[in-house]
């Protein structure tokens, strides 16, 4: 588990991206330019047992908020936050097993880039 200081908003983001300064400023006007931080997730990805562990960091007094930067989340929390009596079951595919692999660098070289392997996967909920 990394270091990273909780605040009362935590921003889950991939440690490849940036915030975008419109990003920021939402941040800064939500929860106050003081009150959130940033938690790399490392490029390789969390396994589950590492993101099961980040889960209990997340509860209050830790943290309040938790924002995740990806499209996809976004169905998750419209989900996961409706007030609805019967909302579906959510579920999802994870992977821990990552496989290097080479790729043109684009300057006549190559670069090593981590992708989740084929193979490994579970359905967790």
């Amino acid at each position: 588990m990394t270091d990273a200081k909780m605040k009362r908003a935590m921003v889950v983001l991939n440690g490849n991206h940036k915030l975008f300064p419109e990003q920021v400023d939402l941040l800064n006007d939500r929860f106050g330019p003081m009150s959130w931080g940033i938690l790399t997730v490392p490029p390789d990805g969390w396994n589950l047992s590492e993101i099961s562990d980040w889960v209990a960091m997340f509860r209050p007094p830790s943290c309040y908020d938790l924002v995740i930067a990806s499209p996809i989340p976004a169905l998750l929390v419209k989900l996961a936050n409706s007030r609805e009596d019967e909302r579906p079951l959510l579920w999802a595919f994870h992977n821990d097993q990552r496989t290097s692999k080479e790729v043109p660098d684009g300057k006549g070289g190559v670069r090593l880039i981590k992708t989740v392997s084929p193979t490994g996967w579970k359905l967790i909920c």
